[in-house]
C-alpha cells in the first residue's frame, strides 16, 4: 500500500490486489472482538441502575452495527476500486480517520485476546494457530496504518 498525492481534499492509496483483499477481509469481519458489558456502578443495585445499564448497553451495540457499516463501506464502490494493474482506495480526511481508529481497534482486540503480551512474537502455527491467526491480524491492521499515516511516495 503506498499513499498517493493528496490532491482535492482527497486521500488516494494504491493497493496491490493480495493488499485489497487483505483490507477488505479485515474490515468485513469487523468488529470480530466480542462486546464487554459495561457497568455504570459496581455498587447501586437499584433498578434506575439496571435501566441506565441497560440504556448503554444499547447505545453500546448500536454504536458497534454503526462501526461495522461504516467499516464496510470503506471497501464499498466509491472508496476501493480495481483497476487494470492495481487497486485504489479513496478516502476523505474523516474517512481516513476512522478507517484508521478501525485498525487500531482490531489492533488492540487481538493484543486483549492474546492476553495483553509485552512481546510481539509470531508464535509457532501449527502449535498455537489461534494465537497465529490474531498474531497476523494484529501485524496486518498495523500494516495498514502505517501506510495510512507515511508520507505520500513513501512505504
Amino acid at each position: 500500500m503506498k499513499q498517493l498525492r493528496f490532491r482535492e481534499n482527497l486521500f488516494r492509496f494504491r493497493l496491490e490486489r493480495v493488499e485489497a483483499l487483505q483490507l477488505k477481509q479485515l474490515l468485513a469481519n469487523f468488529p470480530f472482538t466480542p462486546p464487554v458489558p459495561a457497568r455504570i456502578s459496581k455498587t447501586d443495585s437499584r433498578d434506575e441502575a439496571w435501566e441506565r445499564e441497560q440504556l448503554l448497553q444499547e447505545s453500546l451495540a448500536e454504536h458497534r452495527a454503526e462501526l461495522r457499516r461504516q467499516a464496510r463501506a470503506l471497501t464499498g464502490p466509491g472508496h476501493l476500486m480495481e483497476l487494470k494493474t492495481c487497486w485504489r482506495l479513496t478516502l476523505l480526511p474523516e474517512e481516513r480517520e476512522l478507517l484508521l481508529q478501525i485498525l487500531n481497534d482490531i489492533r488492540v482486540g487481538c493484543w486483549q485476546a492474546l492476553e495483553r503480551p509485552a512481546e510481539l512474537r509470531v508464535p509457532n502455527p501449527t502449535k498455537y494457530p489461534r494465537q497465529y491467526a490474531l498474531m497476523a491480524l494484529l501485524h496486518l491492521a498495523g500494516g495498514f496504518e502505517h501506510h495510512l499515516i507515511a508520507p505520500p511516495g513513501q512505504e
